[in-house]
């Protein structure tokens, strides 16, 4: 190929700008042209970032991990490492037995590592953290077992105990995948978890060694001050003018000779290579003339529709000192739709105002549950304040309120999902060299997964493209 790669990006999302940055930063010497066509009005996806009750509050995810190196990195890249700023206040509560408990520090994905602590939260009864500190002395699993993926349920119930699971575990990652534990892939879901269990022997003393490794003076979350929307905007900037088109849609993508063609509401894009970073359920019909294997693997995967509900009060009206970052809701909490809640004005400083004012994110919708779904937007967040006003001591409507949905946002990872990930990328590779995925349903819902996966993604369709 003597001319510069035409590389087209379906999907304008964090994947899908992170793929055109990487394109054009780490593969300078090849000069692509990059195009990042996104369907709606504006680019960044769920991450997205507008005024509510006179403050930039973000429509979904707040914040990243500190810890995963790819979002820092990509921050460092972008010159804006330096702006980023942690919670303000990161202790956590979960509801249990219809009031809020603290959740203890030190805890690896809600996994306690210390008894004591533990103990002073009254969230585990004697017999639960007998149970917990007896996990050292069972024997080990056997090597056949630890060499197979399995839930995150089963074995925390298996080496912890029930208790452990239900009234600990189970809310704060029901609350991060919209889904169940006794569902969920330990090796694509918890990588934590999954490394301390590899190890075999005592997974407590390894989740201890792990925490103790662990630099408690770095922070476990990062923000932008002006919300993920700025890392989004400085994406775009960082990128030639005319790269990203917005209100483009594309509707499939079929072989062009050694390349490819997009098909698009402005009509067809010719391309060298194409990465695909719009969300699975929506590229994999694409795929089934072209890799049905991993067009079938993408059907298979379940997926979680969500809403997020900001809801503004005079904190005049709120009786609860709203002293931490939130709290989570187990699944079997009385019926209600309320997965968790996170108390913006008090988790960052930014949000704060003048104090007259406070705001909370209520998030609704789980996996096979849709009940939020068929509520209109006003009552929706009428139902969630609700919720909300026994828990809070709520004794005022809300001055202001904002509903945003995301239909099929969270994919749920199975047991064997990584080897079948695996397989789904060989199969493009040999199928479909120079088109690669790109996006949550590979392997982390997570930020830094998200932009890990469109740098491997960039780097698999520039390949094949060449190879082709």
């Amino acid at each position: 190929m003597t001319r510069a790669p035409r590389l087209v990006v379906v999907g304008g999302g964090i994947a899908g700008l992170t793929a055109a940055h990487h394109a054009r930063t780490r593969h300078a010497d090849l000069d692509v042209d990059v195009t990042v066509l996104e369907g709606d009005d504006h680019p960044g996806g769920k991450l997205w970032t507008s005024p509510f009750a006179g403050m930039a509050v973000d429509w979904a995810a707040d914040a990243f991990l500190a810890r995963a190196p790819e979002a820092v990195a990509l921050c460092e890249e972008l010159g804006l490492a330096g702006e980023l700023v942690s919670p303000a206040n990161r202790s956590a509560s979960v509801l249990l037995d219809g009031r809020l408990r603290r959740l203890p520090p030190g805890l690896v994905l809600g996994v306690p590592v210390d008894r004591a602590s533990v103990e002073e939260t009254g969230l585990l009864d004697a017999a639960a953290l007998d149970r917990l500190e007896a996990e050292t002395d069972l024997p080990p699993d056997p090597p056949e077992v630890l060499a197979n993926d399995e839930t995150v349920g089963a074995f925390i119930r298996r080496r912890l105990g029930d208790a452990v699971v239900d009234r600990m575990v189970a809310p704060l990652l029901g609350g991060v995948n919209a889904g169940s534990v006794d569902e969920l892939s330990i090796e694509a879901g918890t990588p934590q978890l999954a490394a301390a269990r590899r190890r075999g022997g005592s997974f407590l003393a390894a989740l201890r060694e792990l925490a103790a490794a662990a630099d408690p003076s770095r922070p476990v979350f990062y923000a932008h001050p002006e919300g993920m929307r700025r890392i989004v905007e400085t994406l775009v900037a960082s990128l030639p003018a005319g790269t990203l088109r917005t209100g483009v849609r594309a509707s499939g993508v079929a072989r062009s000779g050694a390349g490819w063609v997009v098909a698009t509401t402005a009509g067809p894009m010719e391309a060298d290579a194409v990465v695909l970073a719009a969300p699975g359920h929506v590229a994999g019909p694409w795929l089934e003339p072209l890799a049905p294997h991993t067009a079938a693997g993408l059907a298979d995967l379940g997926w979680s529709s969500v809403a997020m509900v900001a809801l503004a009060f005079r904190r005049a009206d709120v009786d609860d000192p709203l002293d931490g970052s939130g709290f989570l809701v187990p699944a079997d909490t009385g019926g209600g739709l309320l997965t968790a809640c996170s108390w913006s004005s008090s988790k960052w400083a930014h949000l704060a105002g003048d104090g007259s004012t406070v705001v909370v994110r209520a998030s609704a919708g789980r996996f096979d549950d849709e009940r939020a779904g068929a509520l209109r937007d006003d009552d929706l967040a009428t139902r969630l304040a609700g919720e909300l006003a026994p828990i809070l001591g709520l004794h005022g409507d809300p001055v202001d309120h904002r509903v945003r949905r995301w239909p099929q946002s969270l994919p749920q990872y199975r047991p064997g999902h990584l080897e079948r990930v695996a397989s789904w990328e060989d199969e493009l590779a040999t199928a479909t060299p120079g088109l690669a995925l790109a996006g949550a349903a590979l392997r982390g819902l997570g930020i830094p997964a998200v932009i890990g996966s469109a740098r491997s993604a960039v780097d698999r369709a520039l390949s094949g493209a060449r190879m082709g």
